[in-house]
């Protein structure tokens, strides 16, 4: 009996020393597959993500390249232009061949001028067979730069267009280039009568179209480099650096430099660093048919952000299972309940968690949307104004011609002609203020407030309604996305006061704040039910709503039927929350 009580009263000893035992050895097998499966997705994720930047560098230096290559050919089409013009031709014999103090007739000066402006050169000159200048848009023949004389040379020789490269000039210091497009005499001929020489100012186009990336991303860039001896030299402006454009040069030798890579005839995807010695990804590729190479580049840390800010919360919520699961197994043999209702907690968090991801997910697929309409704006925006544009132009010229080279039509004859020359100016017009309306180039160049006022104006003459435009502190630079999204929301809320408000006048406010810009737009129209608006599915104001919040910003909107509508937009300055 004795023996028996005192294996009885050893047991629960004997239990106790093994309980602890047990359970770290529970807690360890646990901590242990969980950490596998934790490095596992790790390993997962960086090569998933990886290769989705792979793809997208790739994609977007391909777009880059096609651009690049577009406006070159572009450039070179616009000789072509120059050609179909049979009276410019004459004149320009006439003039190469005449005395030296020969002038080209004042309305071939005036088209050639309407010709630099339309397609955005800087200056025409015209040389002659020896390269000699004589004739200029701007009032003093400048000496030639060595570039453009260059590439007029080659022209005559070739009979071809010829485009120089990008080269640094002047008194301040500018990028420029130029074409040089070769003049055949009437009927053809073996040698060119002169080059007319096209200055380009890079600023204007060719540098905007590389600073644009159709993702938002705050370190991603797109370079473009060509080789000079033992240097690679970078010819655009830099996101990181300023004023680098032709000035900024590395040896080829710097075997981890992407640029150097390019230079040296490597394409594809590289992993190396950039100017900055920042760990980038690039995708580099030669431009078809010209010295330079183009480098779509984006920090690596960037790449790496998102599943980074995942480790952490998978090793927060590691940590918050594996404490859940040491309470839970400790005390699971005396309390029953307050594991079921720690489990019912969990449960929660992670429906929230789930929640909010969804939520995150709606967000990012808005902010997507919206840049891809933006990119689809600017797309057919450029469209209209390079290609129907160009093409309408043409046309014109050609019923121009056509009244100057038949004097001898009937005068009915000669005033359809006439009426439709004016409406072709008068399409060319529209077309031109239909491509403002989808991608304004002027809240770029001149910034928020004078496009809102521009913007204003326009629905005042073409709508009918009055608007006025006020603008007080506001800071000449802004981040693009803010004003473009206040840009947005005071186009979408005239088209609305001129559609549904019937008002006979309307105002449109802009005021710089100490913590950013407030934007109220007001019309005497008839007013109208928010509530209901929304409930019925318009899209109109949601839309505003949602461009408004993604920016950080807050917008209201104060209405009733017969007491007209005043919408109000709070827009920080600083970065919005994520």
């Amino acid at each position: 009996m004795s023996g028996s009580a005192e294996a009885d009263r050893a047991a629960p000893t004997r239990w106790r020393r093994r309980v602890p035992f047990g359970l770290f050895l529970l807690f360890a097998v646990l901590a242990a597959g969980m950490g596998a499966a934790g490095y596992l997705y790790h390993q997962h994720g960086t090569r998933q993500f990886e290769e989705a930047a792979r793809r997208q560098l790739v994609a977007i230096a391909d777009l880059k390249v096609t651009q690049i290559a577009r406006w070159r050919a572009e450039r070179i089409g616009d000789g072509e232009i120059l050609r179909a013009n049979p009276e410019l031709t004459r004149a320009i014999r006439r003039l190469v061949d005449g005395p030296p103090q020969a002038e080209l007739p004042r309305e071939l000066a005036v088209w050639l001028a309407l010709f630099t402006r339309h397609y955005d050169y800087e200056n025409l000159m015209l040389l002659d067979r020896q390269g000699r200048p004589r004739f200029s848009l701007e009032r003093q023949i400048r000496p030639l730069d060595p570039p453009c004389a260059a590439a007029a040379e080659e022209a005559m020789r070739t009979t071809r267009v010829s485009l120089s490269d990008l080269y640094r000039t002047g008194a301040p210091a500018r990028n420029h280039l130029c074409a040089a497009f070769p003049v055949m005499p009437p009927g053809g001929g073996a040698a060119p009568l002169g080059t007319i020489l096209a200055q380009i100012d890079p600023h204007r186009f060719f540098y905007p179209l590389l600073e644009s990336w159709p993702t938002p991303s705050p370190t991603a860039e797109a370079l473009v480099v060509r080789r000079e001896g033992d240097h690679v030299v970078y010819l655009n402006e830099l996101r990181h650096l300023h004023d680098t454009a032709l000035r900024l040069t590395l040896p080829v030798i710097r075997n981890d430099l992407p640029a150097a890579m390019a230079a040296l005839g490597r394409e594809g995807i590289v992993a190396g660093r950039d100017y900055r010695g920042v760990p980038v990804l690039a995708a580099v590729k030669k431009v078809p048919n010209s010295p330079w190479y183009l480098v779509a580049k984006v920090d690596a840390e960037e790449i790496y952000a998102p599943l980074h800010k995942w480790v952490g919360w998978i090793v927060l919520v590691w940590v918050l299972l594996l404490a859940g699961a040491a309470a839970t197994a400790g005390l699971l043999w005396r309390h029953q309940r307050a594991r079921f209702y720690r489990q019912q907690y969990e449960a929660e968090v992670q429906a929230q968690a789930a929640l909010e991801h969804s939520r995150q997910q709606l967000r990012a697929l808005a902010a997507r949307l919206f840049s891809a309409q933006e990119d689809e704006r600017r797309r057919l925006s450029r469209e209209l104004h390079d290609d129907l544009n160009q093409r309408l132009a043409v046309l014109a010229m050609q019923v121009d011609s056509l009244q100057q080279q038949t004097p001898a039509l009937a005068k009915p004859v000669r005033r359809e002609l006439a009426t439709l020359q004016d409406q072709l100016g008068a399409l060319s017009d529209e077309i031109r203020r239909l491509a403002y309306q989808l991608h304004p180039s002027i809240l770029e160049h001149l910034g928020l407030a004078v496009a809102l006022r521009s913007c204003c104006a326009e629905s005042s003459t073409h709508e009918g309604i009055p608007v006025r435009f006020e603008a007080e502190n506001v800071p000449e630079s802004l981040p693009l996305d803010v004003a473009l999204c206040l840009y947005r929301v005071t186009q979408e809320a005239l088209r609305n006061l001129a559609r549904h408000s019937r008002a006979g006048q309307g105002t449109v406010r802009l005021v710089g704040t100490g913590e950013g810009l407030e934007l109220s737009i007001a019309d005497d129209g008839a007013g109208f039910d928010p509530a209901g608006a929304k409930a019925k599915g318009g899209l109109g104001l949601i839309s505003m709503e949602e461009r408004v919040r993604l920016g950080g910003g807050s917008l209201s909107v104060d209405s009733r039927p017969g007491e007209g509508t005043r919408l109000k937009v709070r827009m920080p300055l600083a970065e919005p929350p994520a």
